[in-house]
């Protein structure tokens, strides 16, 4: 993915949301938004997500190139069976619908090779920007289960360590269990500083947490990691939605070349 480009974090069928975004930010494929990285989580438990994955797939045939859909941990059947995607489907499309499940399958986007987009997180931190690029697909739920596979289910499942959480407590560093589940991990700053550092990136962009009353981002690890989620007042979080924009400095300043930042551009929620 070339910079300029926009990231969108989770969106979990909320279109309303989607189009106000667009609206006040600018449209993929426009100069507002040359690019656009979803990063998962566009199904389950919102009113229009058949609809608004029907949106992202016509925006990707229309811009295969400048359009890219990264898999979240609901973009998955077995999740899509409890959490309501797969009802909307067969009601929809009928038995054509469960087809839909399958059809994602980028686990991760690169953006100018120095900002990685992921859904859930690094777990580990023990794998290469080359190793994800050997991985074959489409992988199903019974695949990402496999012991050998963990490290892609955590690519998925896992979260950071919230920068003060156990303050001054071995518990911030290294990898940790996580209440997701058995596979699932939490990892600390220290993960994910010797990760961009082994990997050559100066990023980490992930979605997949939606905070109550929180502003739809956040700056974590020494700003070696971002959270961005764009879905307002998500399950009754009275959460903001926020997109990332990421430009190239030496467009404003030419003695910045390859210098990429990074801006929240932020919906205010509506239940606060």
């Amino acid at each position: 993915v070339k910079a300029p480009c926009k990231v969108f974090g989770d969106l979990h069928g909320q279109l309303r949301d989607l189009l106000l975004l667009w609206g006040h930010f600018g449209f993929p494929a426009t100069p507002e938004a040359p690019s656009v990285v979803f990063n998962g989580d566009f199904v389950d438990r919102g009113s229009h997500q058949v609809e608004l994955l029907c949106v992202l797939f016509a925006l990707k045939v229309m811009h295969p190139h400048s359009i890219f859909l990264n898999r979240g941990n609901h973009e998955d059947a077995t999740m899509n069976k409890k959490y309501g995607f797969a009802k909307a489907c067969l009601e929809a499309f009928g038995g054509a619908g469960a087809e839909l499940f399958e059809l994602i399958t980028t686990l991760a986007s690169l953006i100018d090779e120095k900002i990685l987009v992921v859904h859930g997180g690094i777990g580990d931190g023990k794998w290469t920007i080359a190793d994800l690029r050997k991985v074959q697909r489409p992988l199903k739920h019974s695949d990402l289960q496999m012991d050998s596979n963990q490290w892609l289910w955590n690519l998925l499942w896992s979260d950071p360590i919230e920068d003060d959480e156990s303050s001054g407590s071995s518990s911030v560093f290294g990898v940790h269990s996580s209440p997701r589940g058995k596979l699932a991990v939490k990892f600390g700053w220290n993960v994910t500083q010797a990760f961009c550092a082994c990997n050559g990136l100066d990023l980490v962009i992930r979605s997949h947490q939606a905070k109550r009353g929180g502003l739809g981002f956040d700056v974590m690890h020494n700003q070696s990691l971002l959270r961005v989620f764009s879905a307002r007042d998500y399950e009754g979080h009275n959460n903001d939605c926020a997109i990332l924009s990421v430009c190239n400095t030496s467009e404003a300043d030419k003695d910045s070349e390859g210098v990429l930042t990074v801006r929240p551009q932020v919906l205010s929620a509506l239940n606060r």
